[in-house]
């Protein structure tokens, strides 16, 4: 058994991974990370044979995470993933390979072992993130762009305005607040549903990331949602 640990930038996320299949997980935002926090979730877990780690966020967290882990269980095997050239059929197209986000190599090994056909894999996050890997696991390379809720907060430090209030559809809004949330919110959805016209190749598209379900409601292309897929694929990188 085997504990994985996604660190992104807003939420930490964990599961129990046997065989590649998940058996207990859980998420806690960021803001509220504290060694007694994790220590309350963790402990009620068996003890892993090992904890593979990644990690995309403050460095203090990662820290953090450790020395949890390691008052846990002592002397834990603790393994922390970064992106490599060229990994279970998937061949990074970075020339510095290491520079990719790990959470962007890992769904894109996820998204490889998974799904068949040229593939478009897109993280809505705290950025937005789109990276196409066609079927012979060669990765063409990405596109980053704010997230939603970074999108509603450049607006909100810039000018003034006040936050966005959610809303339902992505109908004009009749208050500056359900405006800027729709704003936004087109935003996300209309970049997604340019991604086939830009990549008419592209066979699957997948949607994953904490404004995954959230966006799929509202895009006119066919879509997967996976919403474990860098977990899925830190259990890959492992095995």
């Amino acid at each position: 058994m085997k504990l994985l640990i996604d660190i992104g930038n807003t939420r930490l996320k964990w599961a129990l991974s046997h065989n590649i299949k998940f058996e207990s997980n859980g998420v806690v935002d960021n803001a509220g990370i504290a060694s007694t926090i994790l220590h309350e979730h963790w402990a009620k877990l068996p003890r892993p044979s090992s904890v593979g780690i990644a990690c995309v966020s403050a460095e203090l967290i990662f820290i953090t995470v450790t020395r949890c882990l390691n008052e846990l269980w002592p002397a834990i095997e603790i393994k922390r993933l970064y992106a490599q050239a060229q990994c279970l059929g998937v061949q990074n197209a970075y020339q510095h390979p290491e520079k990719l986000g790990v959470d962007r190599w890992l769904a894109l090994l996820a998204a490889h072992h998974s799904y068949k056909g040229c593939i478009g894999i897109i993280d809505c996050g705290t950025a937005i993130t789109i990276d196409i890997v066609h079927a012979d696991g060669i990765h063409v390379g990405g596109y980053i762009t704010p997230g939603l809720t970074l999108m509603q907060q450049a607006l909100s430090a810039r000018t003034g305005l006040v936050s966005a209030t959610v809303q339902s559809s992505l109908q004009a809004g009749k208050t500056t607040e359900a405006a800027i949330y729709a704003g936004t919110l087109l935003t996300a959805v209309a970049l997604i549903n340019a991604v086939p016209h830009l990549y008419p190749d592209i066979d699957q598209l997948i949607l994953t990331g904490g404004d995954a379900t959230t966006v799929a409601q509202y895009v006119s292309v066919a879509c997967h949602l996976e919403v474990d897929l860098v977990l899925h694929g830190l259990a890959l990188a492992m095995t």
